[in-house]
């Protein structure tokens, strides 16, 4: 088919593009629509800071522990892309204790490693977050508990990432997701607690 110009309307036909017609260089950015679909692969200079995967557990139950030690709450197992991935974990947890300076703690772990915790101080419970009561009405309140954390593991093999929780007094009981006095009425509520990883390419 023969190339025909038309000044009338600014139109050319009978003109093929193809691979061998277009110069390495000859494309820049402002030639691409909005709108185009580029397959990621495609891409260069972005690689850092990618999301990889992500995982989540969500509950909207209650979970409660008598436990003075800590036990499972939340977990996540991933396998990294990439030995040099960054993990980014998030986590919510709603957490009701007792009245009167009675607590609970939150720990993040990756697989039996406690990860993202305080410093030592003399015999205090090394953790990721803690609700303390208040001295009136605290079984009536629940507490948000959240945290953000970057953990870099350095392996390709899977990880299991935890929050785990526990009380702090015995014969004591902290619960996830609703107050601890266990009111029905609708000025109340029950709420979700969840935990997310994501990898990011480093």
């Amino acid at each position: 088919m023969a190339l025909v110009l038309n000044g009338s309307n600014d139109t050319i036909t009978g003109l093929q593009i193809n691979s061998s017609n277009i110069v390495d260089g000859s494309i820049v950015n402002a030639d691409v629509n909005a709108s185009a679909a580029i397959a990621a692969s495609k891409l260069s200079g972005v690689s850092a800071g990618k999301i990889l995967q992500t995982g989540q557990q969500l509950k909207t139950s209650v979970s409660s522990t008598t436990s003075l030690t800590f036990v499972d709450l939340l977990s996540v197992t991933i396998t990294p892309a990439s030995n040099t991935s960054k993990f980014l974990l998030m986590y919510k947890v709603p957490m009701s204790t007792s009245v009167n300076g009675y607590s609970g703690m939150v720990r993040l772990v990756r697989d039996s490693t406690p990860i993202y915790i305080g410093d030592s101080y003399g015999s205090n419970t090394r953790a990721s977050s803690q609700a303390v009561s208040t001295t009136s009405n605290g079984s009536y309140r629940s507490y948000d508990l959240n945290g953000v954390f970057i953990d870099e593991p350095t392996t390709p093999n899977a990880i299991t990432y935890k929050v785990q929780f526990k009380n702090d007094y015995n014969g004591y009981t902290v619960y996830v997701g609703r107050h601890l006095a266990g009111d029905t009425n609708d000025y109340y509520g029950t709420v979700p607690h969840s935990f997310v990883v994501m990898e990011v390419a480093a």
